[in-house]
């Protein structure tokens, strides 16, 4: 073998060597792990619980945790560009709060977002809540297309806010229509808003996968933050409410996910309880028992008072404290008075939520 020849093959040698040392280095790197790490992986790294009273406000001495409503509508204004101002200005604003950003889609995409083209989840359809008696329009969030957007908005939100550490936990809105909580479609039965949409090609297994799916999106993308999820007491379908199905949905996240993925109930009121002897979460007869047996990492929402139900500020957040959950949220808590911050104070110290 001549000088030239062994040259020539050290040199083929460096170059494999170094194309090796690439593809390491470019699979292990942060921005590969985010998408190819296995859903199930626990990451040591997760942020605090956010724990206390949550409110939508600044103007309170001493409540530090904000939760912000936020359409994907205006964070992505056109595909893939994103406008996250709105957002980094609060934070910025107030340094000393922590925050929960609610990312919401459904209605708030109105007729003619991008989301309601036909290449896309169009044409949006047009589905009345029975609650508040009014109409809106929703995209076929079931279809892949949709899916495949969420996700990729879900990733851009996480290169931005994932390591923020005053961004405590995203809230799943993804597979939503008129409020952030995918077990809700706006009413169940002939000619509700289920069964519009369930006329339209949505059925009970498209819908789990749904929320199954964009709830993996976001803690694959959201390495450190938790994500949040509202349940409710059953999954809306046309034909009623089912416990059973959205108990499945509920069980398979907790399995995977761990603490990671935080349940939150938004129509908590003090009469709320769990008489369920020996209740575990694979038994849990009633989505307050689920809740109940889980544990914390759980949360509530004050339902009562502005719903319609009685309401009492203290009893509320006693009983939010003897069901376990870490928060509590409403957009003001004007009837707890210099008791504020005691109560605040012991949410936080409620076990296994610090």
């Amino acid at each position: 073998m001549n000088k030239r020849t062994t040259v020539a093959m050290g040199l083929i040698t460096l170059i494999l060597i170094a194309m090796g040392m690439w593809q390491l280095w470019n699979y292990t790197h942060p921005s590969r792990i985010a998408s190819t790490m296995p859903a199930t992986t626990t990451y040591p790294s997760l942020k605090p619980q956010g724990a206390g009273l949550y409110t939508n406000g600044f103007n309170n001495s001493t409540i530090h945790h904000v939760y912000l409503n936020l359409s994907w509508k205006d964070l992505e204004p056109t595909p893939g560009v994103y406008d996250w101002q709105s957002i980094d200005t609060q934070l910025q604003s107030h340094p000393n709060t922590k925050f929960r950003l609610r990312f919401e889609s459904g209605v708030t995409w109105g007729r003619s977002g991008w989301i309601c083209q036909s290449d896309k989840a169009g044409p949006c359809i047009t589905i009345h809540h029975n609650k508040t008696d009014s109409d809106g329009y929703v995209p076929k969030f079931w279809t892949d297309a949709y899916l495949n957007s969420f996700r990729d908005f879900a990733q851009a939100a996480a290169e931005h806010f994932d390591k923020n550490p005053q961004v405590l936990d995203v809230v799943n809105g993804a597979c939503m229509t008129f409020t952030a909580e995918p077990f809700i479609l706006g009413g169940s039965g002939s000619g509700s808003a289920a069964d519009v949409l369930y006329k339209s090609g949505l059925t009970n297994n498209l819908d789990a996968n749904c929320i199954s799916r964009s709830t993996a999106d976001l803690v694959n993308a959201f390495m450190h933050t938790r994500i949040t999820l509202a349940t409710f007491e059953g999954m809306q379908e046309a034909s009623g409410v089912s416990w059973p199905d959205e108990h499945a949905v509920l069980q398979d996240l907790h399995t995977k996910y761990g603490s990671h993925v935080s349940f939150q109930n938004n129509g908590f009121t003090q009469a709320v309880n769990c008489s369920q002897q020996n209740v575990t979460p694979a038994n849990a007869s009633t989505v307050w028992c689920y809740m109940k047996s889980v544990g914390p990492p759980i949360g509530f929402q004050q339902g009562c008072g502005s719903k319609g139900t009685a309401c009492e500020q203290p009893a509320l957040i006693e009983n939010a404290i003897a069901m376990g959950g870490c928060y509590l949220e409403h957009n003001n808590w004007n009837g707890l008075g210099s008791s504020e911050a005691d109560f605040d104070k012991r949410l936080k110290q409620v076990p296994g939520c610090s």
